[in-house]
């Protein structure tokens, strides 16, 4: 049985060795970036849009099960696009990179890195509903089924 010498025993056994996430960056870290860079509307201000005649588009990015379970703001003027399929569905769902666009999900978190996401693909007028729809639900206001 051949034998390999002590240094490329090493080398092989770090090749193998899985890469380490870097810990310096963390989610809240992702999320104070995209706070700064993503404009945030309020539940006031969302609710006036809602019943105003703009145009806009409020886009849902909960799970499927999600939107079930927890209903929508407003189904009628909705795009529903998972978070995690964003990138892949946004360019035939969203086909205006110009249109105003309100992203939405249950806290505001997944919205917020959802937004943020859609301006680096390109997405001029994206802001994020921050109080998502548990804040919608505790101001009082209709959630369709």
């Amino acid at each position: 049985m051949a034998r390999c010498k002590p240094l490329t025993a090493a080398v092989l056994l770090l090749a193998a060795a899985p890469a380490v996430a870097d810990p310096a960056i963390t989610v809240k870290d992702w999320l104070a970036e995209a706070r700064q860079a993503v404009p945030q509307i309020t539940t006031e201000q969302l609710r006036d849009l809602v019943n105003s005649d703009r145009d806009f588009v409020l886009l849902d990015v909960r799970l499927p099960h999600e939107r079930q379970a927890q209903g929508s703001i407003a189904p009628f003027r909705e795009v529903d696009i998972p978070r995690g399929y964003l990138e892949f569905r946004a360019p035939d769902k969203l086909a205006d990179a110009d249109a105003r666009i309100v992203v939405y999900c249950g806290t505001g978190k997944r919205s917020l890195l959802a937004a943020r996401t859609l301006q680096r693909m390109g997405y001029t007028d994206v802001t994020n509903y921050a109080g998502g729809l548990n804040a919608w639900q505790a101001a009082g206001l209709e959630v369709a089924p």
